[in-house]
């Protein structure tokens, strides 16, 4: 069964596509297919969503996603290929991830929580964020 942040009425998909392990939660993350086909509806099938994700169409955070069940969560930025729009996906209205729209200047910011904050060799601290990202200083 789908969340209900995720867009798809109840009953009106017999099936839907799940999201594998990746940087976000699978509570609180939407797959590419259905944020395209469901969320955005910039797609009105499954398949013309498997096209454009194929074709290399859909970045999410700068990166090219060729898969349909990538997880995309908080505040991940998505671009599409032959479009200017932007979104960001943040909690909205009481509803756990709503897209909204962004111009190109706010797409290389991004808001991250620190999860872990550890020391490793040669006295470096290493920190890890919510979409598990981790940087060394």
């Amino acid at each position: 069964m789908a969340p209900m942040f995720w867009g798809i009425n109840r009953k009106e998909k017999r099936f839907v596509i799940t999201v594998k392990p990746g940087s976000h939660p699978k509570n609180t993350s939407i797959p590419t297919a259905v944020l395209l086909r469901d969320t955005l509806k910039k797609v009105k099938t499954l398949r013309e969503a498997k096209s454009s994700i194929y074709d290399g169409k859909v970045k999410v955070d700068g990166v090219i996603q060729k898969s349909l069940h990538h997880s995309i969560g908080l505040m991940d930025t998505i671009e599409l290929e032959g479009t200017t729009d932007m979104y960001r996906l943040v909690p909205k209205d009481g509803r756990i991830l709503v897209p909204i729209k962004i111009n190109a200047t706010e797409k290389s910011k991004k808001l991250v929580k620190v999860k872990s904050k550890t020391t490793i060799k040669g006295g470096k601290t290493q920190i890890g964020f919510h979409d598990g990202r981790t940087i060394i200083t």
